[in-house]
């Protein structure tokens, strides 16, 4: 197949290519619409009591790293685990518009897990700066009562409780917006192989139909007919 047989069958089948050329169209255009996000970050930092020996939960810095993750999986369940290594990777550039995420990051590789300190980076989107803000405060808050929730079960004494510290003490906020270029790209792309499809597909439905009500030539009996006797067997 190569593109002359494509547009001689966009000749042949004119209305059907117009109304997919008119939706390559549409679809190309929505694509190049400017779509922005808003996106809110901060860092939970997890801290040891202040008191000595302090919480039996964080007797060590290791211990307070894995209540860092014992925290980020209650409120985002294991599923949510297993997450991109890169920590340069937002939460916007995975497509989500709205919602929160937070992670551990991993100093080790993606077949090297290793988590070395009681840090969650958490971050939000939203459509303005004080939707992706107020997102990223419930996100705080879970954090929270999640921490608090733990600690109640242990019945730690409110001395001896792990500290809660935000870096910055205000979120970062940035206005996030993709590609155009590539949008429209990937969406002319897409489009193309669709029409192709859709071509190639009306002219094999075509010739099918036009295969089936083809009259027989006098005395010739039609082909459906001749397998069917053929497929009989045979008297002797």
């Amino acid at each position: 197949m190569t593109i002359w047989h494509v547009f001689t069958l966009m000749g042949r089948y004119r209305a059907l290519a117009a109304v997919m050329v008119l939706a390559v169209g549409a679809g190309m255009f929505w694509a190049a619409q400017p779509e922005h996000v808003y996106l809110a970050k901060q860092r939970v930092v997890l801290l040891a009591p202040v008191t000595t020996p302090g919480n039996a939960l964080v007797t060590t810095t290791a211990s307070l790293v894995g209540m860092t993750g014992v925290v980020a999986r209650q409120i985002g369940g294991f599923e949510e685990s297993n997450l991109t290594v890169d920590a340069g990777v937002s939460l916007a550039s995975q497509g989500v518009m709205s919602g929160y995420a937070m992670r551990q990051p991993n100093a080790g590789g993606q077949w090297d897990i290793r988590y070395e300190e009681p840090v969650l980076d958490v971050q939000a989107t939203g459509a303005s700066p004080d939707s992706a803000a107020a997102t990223l405060g419930t996100a705080l808050d879970e954090i929270n009562s999640t921490l608090a929730q733990i600690q109640d079960e242990k019945t730690v004494p409110a001395r001896m409780r792990i500290r809660v510290q935000l870096s910055p003490a205000r979120p970062v906020i940035t206005l996030q917006s993709g590609s155009r270029i590539r949008a429209v790209a990937a969406s002319g792309l897409i489009g193309l192989l669709a029409l192709i499809g859709v071509m190639l597909g009306a002219d094999a439905l075509a010739q099918r139909v036009q295969g089936a009500g083809a009259t027989p030539e006098p005395g010739r009996a039609p082909a459906h007919a001749v397998r069917d006797r053929d497929a009989l067997p045979s008297r002797t």
